[in-house]
């Protein structure tokens, strides 16, 4: 049989392919109109002598026959089952292979001191759910997936790692080269096992995979919502990491570590809740200092409809102007952040396709009405232009997973496809037009 497959491919002016039968022949429209061929040089001999009457032939090596037809078949289709059964050649070699997709112009965003924007300009970013564009297994291609059903770039993706998942994946490191911000968060759950010198083999993991990616520069969270799982303001016990105390010598051990690691291309950003408003107090109290925190940003979920009531003493979680208010004025009253050049962005922002199923909130879950989100999201829009109101407002990163996934791809599950053309506009906001206002040289990018 390998002599038989050798044979064939060294002959000249015909593409082979290995054919099969299952059941019925894999092949279309393939016929045994041949029976006085004893051989497969026989059956290929007359198929060539036949000109565009005969553009394939399979010979069947244990039945010892020969079918044979005009059609062109592509031999890709016909590759499945026993392939020792049946082996052939077709005149047509398939599609042209696809030339391969160029790769995105390369921008100097990552390479920004501080990734700070240039000024008035905000940065565009996302999480993106393993379902955007419903494709099973293309989990590392998202952001591609995102880039492309809205037409935009993303200057910033969140991802989330943990101790056994530290690495930068192929996807996320094409993001990179780009000239992308990676937004690399971590969640370690016991706080004080992570404050000393115990714990720097942990840490070094993710100093290594981050420095490897230099000098493009990374933003790393170590412990993200850290005001929602703080025994001072937390009540619930399978949510608390730690005291407030613990958080903060963490987030200094974190980089006290990277700095011993010679880690020179990692932004440190504190993040924190949308549940900040309810317990702003425990802010001071886990605070790392402003000589540890590069960025701030809080989260930002509507989980309730426009005009629902907050129950005392929590906050509103319909209107997105009054939460976004709230939580900017909490970081910018300088009692707490008192560095005025910090800058600050929303984490992780979202519009929920439902209500929590929580008992507080009148069990079941219940939908949230489109209308009330699309306001959500324009709402979260006139915030970002609104400069003067928040001018140290400087990056929006949508959450464009879980209950809030929103894809104006059909096939992707709960997607809320009729959100989408609500999305793509505040995507194409002025203010994320950072392609043409760098500032710094793009001499080094590619196209």
């Amino acid at each position: 049989m390998l002599f038989l497959r050798a044979f064939v491919a060294a002959l000249s002016g015909c593409a082979p392919f290995l054919s099969s039968l299952n059941g019925t022949h894999s092949c279309p429209l393939m016929k045994r109109e041949r029976t006085a061929e004893t051989s497969l040089l026989e059956c290929r001999t007359w198929c060539c002598s036949q000109g565009a009457l005969c553009n394939a032939y399979v010979w069947h090596t244990e039945a010892t026959q020969c079918w044979v037809t005009p059609s062109a078949v592509d031999r890709r289709a016909c590759a499945t089952g026993r392939f020792s059964a049946w082996i052939g050649e077709t005149r047509y070699a398939g599609p042209p292979t696809p030339p391969p997709t160029p790769a995105p112009k390369r921008y100097d965003w990552n390479l920004q001191p501080g990734l700070v924007p240039p000024r008035g300009r905000a940065w565009r970013g996302a999480t993106v759910d393993a379902r955007f564009d419903g494709i099973p297994g293309n989990q590392d291609n998202q952001v591609q997936a995102f880039e492309a059903a809205y037409d935009t770039r993303l200057h910033i993706y969140r991802t989330f790692k943990t101790s056994s998942w530290a690495a930068i994946s192929p996807g996320e490191k094409r993001f990179i080269d780009a000239g992308g911000i990676l937004f690399y968060s971590i969640e370690p759950t016991n706080w004080s096992a992570w404050t000393d010198w115990h714990s720097a083999w942990k840490i070094k993991k993710f100093a290594a995979a981050i420095k490897a990616v230099a000098p493009a520069q990374v933003m790393i969270a170590p412990g993200f919502e850290a005001d929602g799982h703080a025994s001072e303001s937390q009540n619930k016990t399978a949510l608390v990491y730690g005291t407030a105390a613990s958080y903060k010598a963490m987030f200094r051990n974190f980089r006290k570590v990277f700095t011993q690691e010679n880690v020179t291309n990692a932004v440190f950003v504190l993040d924190l809740s949308c549940g900040l408003r309810d317990w702003a107090f425990v802010l001071e109290l886990l605070y790392p200092g402003d000589s540890y925190v590069d960025w701030a940003f809080v989260n930002l979920f509507q989980s309730k409809p426009q005009k629902a009531v907050a129950k005392l003493p929590k906050h509103t979680e319909g209107n997105c102007t009054a939460m976004f208010d709230e939580l900017y004025a909490i970081l910018a009253n300088g009692r707490v952040i008192r560095n005025a050049s910090i800058p600050f962005g929303l984490g992780a922002w979202g519009t929920m396709n439902a209500t929590f199923g929580d008992p507080k909130d009148g069990y079941p879950s219940q939908p949230i009405p489109t209308a009330d989100r699309a306001l959500c999201i324009k709402q979260v829009a006139a915030a970002l232009e609104d400069r003067a109101q928040y001018p140290r407002l400087a990056a929006s990163i949508y959450f464009d997973s879980l209950n809030s996934l929103i894809s104006p791809l059909q096939n992707t599950s709960y997607g809320s496809q009729e959100l989408a053309p609500v999305l793509r506009n505040l995507l194409e906001l002025p203010l994320f037009d950072i392609m043409n206002a760098t500032t710094t040289s793009t001499t080094s990018s590619a196209s």
